[in-house]
């Protein structure tokens, strides 16, 4: 089941980047996801 969501998850967050015309905003609870890399800064 955990694998099934990060799956899920990664998708989610590829095709939103890949269809996004001007821009994605990407808003976490908590931790964020581990398919986003770190933002220094």
């Amino acid at each position: 089941m955990r694998k099934q969501i990060r799956k899920q998850e990664r998708s989610l967050l590829y095709v939103s980047a890949t269809r996004a015309k001007r821009e994605v905003i990407v808003i976490c609870h908590d931790k964020p996801s581990p398919w986003l890399p770190e933002v220094v800064g």
